[in-house]
């Protein structure tokens, strides 16, 4: 019996792109005249920013020499691996937090336009014009602290709720001034309907009772529509405490905020190419234009509908896949499938010599280059029908039956449990299997008729072909 696997996952595992690239950090030294006194400022630009016209989002975060490092490679794994768009991360670094990061007020508890009113003047009104007219952003941004800091992002949402759209709140110290955020957000936030930004707040298991109630309280202060919508997130970290809190919060609030860019509950029953691409313009008039889903998630599904025989889907989903992963050879291999399904002989061609350049590089895993070739070749001067027609009939092995048919100029096979799926010449008598990691071998006897089928799974299977 032939096992049902997407033969996708036999070879993901050698198309996995790898690079030694570094993402680009400049400092920036930027003079304030709202706090007089200037702050050092460190940029880190994605992978590709300098070969590209994209607009990317921007998050600003607060202690750069202290979180510019797990920053960076949270940001690393998370756009390598899709969950998050590429990002430009500017790091802020303070040389008082202890006043710039505090609300502070007069003896009637008024708000005054000194430490944390002044420095949020200085973040809008001085440094984003800069950032912006520097780098090549788009309006998405994101404000990110850590304890003092998390204040800061709290006070920020609470009385400046527009000037960002998400807000990553680690371990915040929602004690000061004998808890004004949190009475502030109780006012604030109990009528309002309109509540749209993403919030996650993290706190360590680890940490003082009093922290850890302190944001439950403002995090019970927000609406509950936001909750329902799962736009906010309250999240208790186990085993770590103030100090650890800020890797695993900046990772998993990262990921909480960019979490719809995904169709993760896409069912390839109920796919529609118009719902995908909606979804993709949606995305990148979101996020950016450099926006995109995982890897796997766009090969995985061009691959079920090409197995559906739905070419026309596979051909738009694969087009994306390749335009966001352009370093794959299987990615230009899945696309060259689905040119050639939909009879676009040329642009198949096209394709398969892009997989063949990449393929014939260094990390091409064991993948052979010249099965490419061979694409190629067959496409130019395509197996005859009269071979094919030899081909085609039904074979029985001791497990199962297999019914080959010849298809307008292709064949294709029909085994019970994987329905009716196509076959890819890889030589004139080997063909390759999309939906299991197989590849079927014809047999010819000494008259030169095809009499028996060689499965190739992790040996050999004969199925005899029946005469009628």
């Amino acid at each position: 019996m032939i096992r049902v696997i997407l033969s996708l996952c036999m070879f993901w595992s050698l198309s996995v792109q790898t690079s030694e690239e570094s993402p680009f950090v400049e400092n920036l030294e930027v003079k304030s005249n709202i706090l007089q006194k200037s702050l050092s400022i460190k940029v880190t630009l994605p992978l590709g920013y300098n070969d590209s016209l994209h607009e990317y989002p921007v998050m600003y975060y607060l202690d750069a020499n202290q979180n510019f490092r797990h920053i960076s490679g949270a940001l690393d794994v998370l756009i390598r691996s899709g969950k998050v768009p590429p990002i430009i991360a500017v790091g802020i670094e303070s040389d008082n937090r202890d006043y710039d990061f505090k609300p502070l007020f007069d003896n009637e508890e008024n708000l005054i336009k000194r430490g944390a009113v002044s420095f949020h003047d200085f973040i809008t009104s001085e440094l984003m014009p800069v950032i912006e007219k520097k780098y090549r952003t788009h309006d998405f941004k994101v404000l990110q602290g850590h304890s003092l800091g998390g204040l800061f992002a709290g006070f920020s949402l609470i009385k400046y709720p527009g000037d960002f759209d998400a807000y990553i709140i680690n371990s915040p110290a929602f004690w000061w001034n004998n808890n004004w955020c949190i009475r502030e957000a109780s006012k604030r936030f109990k009528l309002d309907s309109n509540f749209d930004s993403s919030v996650y707040f993290s706190i360590g298991s680890e940490e003082g009772v009093g922290m850890k109630n302190e944001l439950k309280s403002f995090y019970d202060a927000l609406p509950a529509k936001a909750k329902e919508q799962k736009i906010v997130k309250h999240a208790i970290l186990e085993g770590e405490g103030h100090m650890s809190v800020p890797l695993l919060g900046n990772y998993h609030g990262l990921a909480h905020i960019f979490q719809d860019m995904h169709l993760s509950d896409i069912k390839i029953e109920d796919f529609s190419i118009e719902k995908f691409e909606k979804h993709e313009k949606l995305m990148t008039e979101k996020y950016g234009t450099a926006a995109k889903q995982k890897e796997e998630s766009y090969a995985f599904l061009a691959n079920d509908l090409l197995t559906r025989q739905d070419y026309k889907s596979a051909l738009s989903v694969s087009g994306f896949l390749v335009n966001h992963y352009p370093k794959n050879h299987y990615n230009f291999q899945i696309l060259a499938q689905s040119y050639e399904l939909n009879g676009q002989i040329n642009e198949a061609i096209s394709a398969y010599k892009d997989a063949y350049r990449l393929s014939s590089s260094k990390n091409n895993g064991s993948y052979k280059p010249e099965i490419y070739l061979y694409n190629i070749k067959i496409l130019k001067a395509p197996i005859t029908q009269k071979v094919l027609e030899d081909y085609a009939g039904e074979y029985k092995s001791p497990n199962t039956s297999i019914k080959i048919r010849a298809v307008g100029g292709r064949l294709k096979g029909d085994i019970q449990g994987l329905g009716v799926f196509d076959l890819f010449p890889q030589s004139e008598k080997t063909y390759d299997l999309r939906v299991a990691p197989a590849f079927f071998e014809f047999v010819q006897n000494d008259e030169g008729k095809t009499f028996k089928l060689n499965i190739h799974q992790g040996g050999i299977t004969e199925a005899i072909k029946i005469f009628k």
